[in-house]
């Protein structure tokens, strides 16, 4: 993401000096530093074993309304994932974890990270893919490809369909309504971190799904009011 940044402010090209292309993308096989949405939050990968990539998208390219663009790609790449797996785990269950993360069988595959610059969108995401070990308390609550498959795969087979996905759903009426078939914990009890990382409000409530704008719907216990979150995390 950092280099796609650097890549707009430079023109996109340094010798014609012309604008970035929307739909560009800058992938790494290694991140030095793999940050998450939060501070203090970082994403582990071991080098040249995940599928590490930014899209830059024009902000003229996506619709003003409509599901944030963390969770359409979320969408995108948890729709990619589910046909991959379809040959060999047909029974996994791929959900949208709001506000930005990917699950199979309730186990962390994927990250998407958001962030603009100018006239533009950069879309950091990854999947983890051939990855067997992670480290620490991550072990437990993350899932490779890989370790679904029980061999490796070639991580750039994974990248096209990404792609032709996001494209599709940022023109697609149906996105939010698939979303919202596979949000994580619609139904189920959950704890809500209201706010910002350094300022946020802890409960208890019950998913009850999305509204227009992506934020996610949700019944307070302690009041019984129906709440959206705009930003924030559940567990």
């Amino acid at each position: 993401m950092d280099e796609a940044r650097t890549l707009i402010e430079q023109g996109g090209d340094i010798t014609l000096h012309s604008p970035v292309r929307s739909g560009t993308v800058v992938m790494a096989g290694f991140q030095k530093s793999g940050r998450g949405r939060t501070v203090g939050r970082v994403w582990h990968a071991q080098p040249n074993e995940n599928l590490l990539f930014t899209l830059i998208l024009r902000k003229d390219d996506v619709p003003e309304s409509g599901l944030p663009l963390s969770l359409l790609c979320g969408l995108s790449v948890a729709e990619a994932i589910e046909e991959l797996l379809h040959a060999y785990s047909p029974g996994a269950i791929v959900e949208v974890k709001w506000p930005n993360d990917v699950l199979v069988d309730r186990k962390k595959i994927s990250g998407i990270l958001t962030e603009g610059k100018g006239g533009y969108y950069m879309v950091g995401i990854g999947v983890n893919c051939n990855q067997r070990i992670f480290p620490g308390e991550i072990s437990a609550k993350a899932i490779s490809l890989a370790l679904l498959k029980g061999s490796s795969i070639d991580s750039s087979t994974l990248l096209v369909p990404i792609l032709k996905n996001i494209l599709k759903n940022l023109e697609s009426s149906s996105a939010a309504e698939r979303l919202e078939s596979r949000l994580f914990a619609k139904g189920n009890r959950v704890t809500v971190r209201n706010g910002a990382s350094d300022a946020y409000e802890e409960f208890a409530a019950t998913v009850k799904g999305l509204a227009a704008s992506g934020a996610l719907l949700v019944v307070r216990e302690d009041t019984g009011r129906l709440t959206e979150i705009v930003a924030g995390e559940i567990f």
